[in-house]
């Protein structure tokens, strides 16, 4: 397992790598990646969507950019919006490479999500959507779960809404003792302030919701 901190990270920033010239490169050069780059075990794809009405959540999907080094993870999260700053309605998706963030994806149809749900009006530097996004995405790239967990988890998403905002971790399976093993490692990755819960829906009830009222299959 790849442990990545979130100072590791921001040390390896690509202000902090030195240019060279093209003839430097090549040599240095292996499978695609800088020699001083720092390389992830997977590719990843970060996801845009804007409120559009009469789009599809399909539809509305825009691939931002994909990147395998931590060097090019933070030039793309330094250069976009951050969260708290995107119009109702937007999400940001990371997704693992060549899976699409939709319940339709062969790799997301039989699974489901766990949702962290943060109400404007209660927020604090502690639970900001920032710092929720932030430590997901740090999560999600750096392996941090146990064992062959991170294998079931495919991505993440970071909804802004009118009153709330969510950030959800998508993963491949249904199974209890798997997926509250996921869940209990998010939520203690947030660190979730004490009598907070974090909820697991399945796509299946999130595809046939017809509320805004969410059935959820775990509750951590």
């Amino acid at each position: 397992m790849v442990e990545i901190s979130k100072s590791d990270m921001r040390s390896a920033n690509l202000s902090t790598v030195h240019k060279t010239d093209d003839k430097e490169m090549c040599e240095k050069e292996k499978g695609g990646v800088p020699a001083e780059y720092h390389p992830l075990q997977k590719t990843w794809s970060l996801w845009f969507k804007k409120d559009q009405p009469g789009a599809s959540w399909v539809g509305g999907q825009k691939k931002v950019h994909s990147f395998q080094t931590v060097e090019d993870f933070w030039s793309l999260f330094n250069y976009i919006q951050p969260a708290n700053q995107l119009t109702k309605g937007s999400d940001y998706s990371l997704f693992k490479e060549n899976i699409e963030p939709s319940w339709e994806d062969a790799a997301n149809k039989n699974g489901g999500r766990w949702i962290v749900t943060i109400n404007k009006a209660k927020v604090d530097e502690k639970t900001n959507i920032d710092k929720y996004w932030l430590e997901t995405v740090l999560l999600l790239i750096g392996e941090g779960f146990e064992d062959c967990l991170g294998d079931l988890v495919v991505g993440a998403v970071v909804s802004i809404r009118g009153k709330y905002n969510r950030v959800a971790v998508w993963i491949t399976t249904t199974d209890k003792d798997a997926t509250n093993s996921i869940g209990e490692t998010f939520k203690n990755r947030l660190k979730i302030p004490t009598g907070t819960s974090i909820h697991f829906q399945t796509h299946k009830d999130a595809q046939h919701q017809t509320s805004s009222a969410m059935r959820h299959m775990y509750v951590l």
